[in-house]
Order: C-alpha cells, then sequence, then structure tokens
C-alpha cells in the first residue's frame, strides 16, 4: 500500500475530517453526568486529536516521503538493489598515491583526538573509531568528525601503505553519531571486507552541516562560512597529514544521503583534483534554498551556477568523477531528478544508479543500499590509486551480477 501520492493524501486528509465531524456532532449527543459519559467525551475527543495527528503525518510524510509504503514503515520492505549501471567513459587512471606515514606540520596540527569510540585492545580485530576535532586552516572553520580506521590499518601488510579515505555525511538536520549509530557504516564496511566485497578504506563520518543550525548546503557562502572549502580541502588536508590515508586525488571519494548525497556529487564536481568518485543515496542536484538557508549565494550568479550540478552538465565540461545515485520507484520527488541528472552526464564523466523496488527517505532504505555502494567506492578507489596492487585484489570479483550496463548516447558538445 503506498503511503504517498496525491490520492492517499486526499482520503486521510478526508477521514480526518470526516471523523473530527463526527467527534464535533457525538460531543453534542453526550449528556449527564459520572464516570461513562466523562470517559465518552474522553474517548471522542481522542479519537479526533489522533485523526488531526494522523493527517498531519500523512501530509509531511508526502511532502519528504520518508515512507513510502506500509511494507517500509513496517521495515519489512525489499531492500535488494535493482541496480543499472550507465558507463559513459573511463576515467584516465591518476598517478598513485605514495605511501608513507602522515608528515607534521599545520594540518597534522590542526586534527585533536578527544576519544576513542571502540577500545583500542580490539583495533587489529574490528578497527577503530576515533572521536576527532578538525580545525580548517583555510576556511576558519572547526568541526568533529568521526574517524573508523579498519582492522587492515593495523596490519603489517598496509603497515606502510596509505589507505583511499572516504568522507561521509548525512542529511540536514542529521547529525554524523548517526552515521555510527543508527546507519552502522563502520560495521558495515567491516563485513563487507571480511566477506571480500570490499576493499579496506579509512571512513571520516562528519556532519556536512558545519555552522549548525543553519543548513548550508556545503557552499562557500557569500560573505558567509567557507563550508565547502572546510570539507573539500581542510578536512582532507588534515586528515590525510594525521593518519595513513591517500593524500587528496586519486584515493578520496565522497558518499551521503540527502542533503549529504548532494554534497557529495556536487564537490566531486567542483574538485576532481581531489575526489574521483561520489555516492548519492537519495540526494538531489541543485542547491535548495529555504529558511534553514537563508541567502547562500547573494546575488553571485557564478556562485549559484557552481553549486548547480545539474547547471554544471549543461554549460561546463563535464568532470573526470564517477558518481553512483540511488533513489527508489517509490520516491516520486526523488526519482525524476535522478534520472534527469543521469541523462545529462557525458563523457569524461562516469554515472551509475541503484533504483531499489520501493523505500522511503529514510535509514532503512539507505542501509540497504550502503553495502554495494562500499564496494562500488573502494573499488572503484583502490583502482585508480593503487592499480594492480596484489594486496588490495579481494578474493571473489566485485562485479555484480544484477547490474545491468548500457552505454550512454554520446555527448554532442557543451555550452559556453
Amino acid at each position: 500500500m503506498g503511503l504517498t501520492g496525491g490520492g492517499f493524501l486526499a482520503l486521510s486528509v478526508t477521514v480526518a475530517i470526516v471523523v473530527i465531524g463526527l467527534a464535533l456532532w457525538a460531543l453534542s449527543r453526550i449528556n449527564g453526568r459520572g464516570l461513562r459519559p466523562l470517559l465518552a467525551r474522553l474517548g471522542v475527543l481522542v479519537a479526533a486529536q489522533l485523526a488531526a495527528i494522523l493527517a498531519l503525518g500523512v501530509v509531511v510524510n508526502d511532502n519528504f516521503q520518508f515512507y513510502t509504503s506500509m511494507s517500509d514503515l513496517l521495515g519489512t520492505a525489499n531492500n535488494q538493489a535493482a541496480a543499472g549501471d550507465t558507463v559513459v567513459k573511463n576515467v584516465d587512471p591518476q598517478t598513485p598515491v605514495t605511501s608513507g606515514a602522515g608528515q607534521k606540520g599545520k594540518p597534522y596540527d590542526s586534527v585533536q583526538i578527544r576519544s576513542g569510540i571502540l577500545p583500542a585492545a580490539t583495533a587489529r580485530d574490528s578497527g577503530e573509531i576515533l572521536d576527532v576535532t578538525v580545525h580548517g586552516a583555510r576556511s576558519g572553520l572547526s568541526s568533529q568528525a568521526y574517524v573508523y580506521l579498519p582492522p587492515s590499518y593495523f596490519s603489517a601488510t598496509y603497515a606502510h601503505r596509505r589507505m583511499p579515505g572516504l568522507i561521509v555525511m548525512p542529511g540536514y538536520p542529521s547529525t554524523a553519531s548517526n552515521l555510527i549509530m543508527r546507519m552502522a557504516y563502520p560495521w558495515a564496511l567491516e563485513s563487507q571486507i571480511k566477506h571480500h566485497h570490499a576493499r579496506p578504506m579509512v571512513l571520516v563520518m562528519t556532519n556536512e552541516t558545519v555552522t549548525p543550525p543553519r543548513d548550508t548546503e556545503c557552499t562557500d557562502v557569500e560573505h558567509g562560512p567557507k563550508t565547502e572549502t572546510f570539507l573539500a580541502r581542510d578536512l582532507t588536508d588534515a586528515i590525510s597529514a594525521k593518519f595513513r590515508v591517500a593524500r587528496p586525488g586519486a584515493g578520496w571519494g565522497l558518499m551521503g544521503d540527502s542533503t549529504g548525497g548532494f554534497c557529495a556529487v556536487k564537490m566531486a564536481m567542483n574538485y576532481p583534483h581531489r575526489f574521483t568518485s561520489a555516492v548519492s543515496l537519495s540526494g538531489y542536484y541543485h542547491a535548495i534554498m529555504d529558511f534553514t538557508t537563508g541567502d547562500l549565494f547573494g546575488r553571485n550568479r557564478n556562485l549559484q551556477h557552481m553549486n548547480d550540478p545539474e547547471w554544471l552538465l549543461g554549460h561546463r565540461p563535464a568532470p573526470p568523477v564517477s558518481v553512483l545515485v540511488t533513489t527508489s520507484r517509490t520516491e516520486s520527488r526523488v526519482l525524476p531528478d535522478t534520472r534527469k541528472f543521469l541523462s545529462m552526464v557525458k563523457p569524461p564523466m562516469r554515472a551509475s544508479s541503484i533504483i531499489l523496488p520501493s523505500g522511503g527517505h529514510n535509514f532503512g532504505a539507505w542501509k540497504g543500499e550502503m553495502p554495494p555502494c562500499l564496494d562500488w567506492l573502494s573499488t572503484h578507489l583502490w583502482t585508480v590509486a593503487n592499480a594492480g596492487h596484489p594486496a588490495t585484489s579481494p578474493k571473489r570479483s566485485l562485479v555484480n551480477p544484477m547490474i545491468t550496463r548500457h552505454r550512454a548516447a554520446p555527448h554532442q558538445g557543451s555550452h559556453a
């Protein structure tokens, strides 16, 4: 049963109006004193209030599409990904990142480790999660992040090698802690690595809302906080200096849900020299401006365009990056925009997609999409950064047999 769409919305509002009307009629008919009339009046009032609350909930859910079906709401939805890969052109391999330990200096000193989430003794078996604060040298901003070092980070095989880094961002107004508590990113990656589906990566889980409660849409706001500079430059520089993580370039990727997904794709397109791959879980492809964002661009039209992936694809040469975008067939607001974005991708950019049969704008749907997305990202990052190294090869193929590959039509040129 669908929980979104005009029909269900109209039915819910109509039922609420009828119930409230019947409640008003019943109240006028209940007379007398005593316990029974009192309980009857109370029951009628509760029924009217529940009807109003449920109708309001349907309106909110229809707008944000948190749940699109009863099975999605009850957690019984089929979250097996039906995937399609739109391959436009292969990305030219970039120079592999050299190995070595972090170098001291200003970026190194800008990371303060506050505490470990997991006991250090479990690092070789389960990895380690560190709660850190990063101070941005260029942006002047500071923000909390959780750094997950997988078990392989502590093994002799990787003792002198840099691993790919992956920035993971939640949607607005979520927090970085939800990436651990609700989405369980570290354990999902650990499971994929143990089952030889994914290669080791260092996760940098951070909130794209660097200046809460304002949603900056990961933008260098005109006369405001330089959020994109912090996330794309300060954060990657600091982490790669502090830990054995690839320096910004071939070995870095981005991933996020909703607003975080928008940020991931946008920053990969704006900084192809720092990121090669990005995953968007139910994201959108142009900056939103509302009461949570305020005026992001002022009168700077160029700044607005640079924060609109669809505009960039229509008016600028495509960057040499790979993106994986996801949604479901029942996300009626996200699906059309996702299809539009995919249709605009042109060489040398590559785009892939995962479409769930059902699912809403919520953690349940995103957790179902997360494992194949982590596999996809680790394959891309390791292939580009460390092509052909035997230590990075999984024991089984990472090709998903459910993926149908098709080649996009050649692009006829871009607008000036």
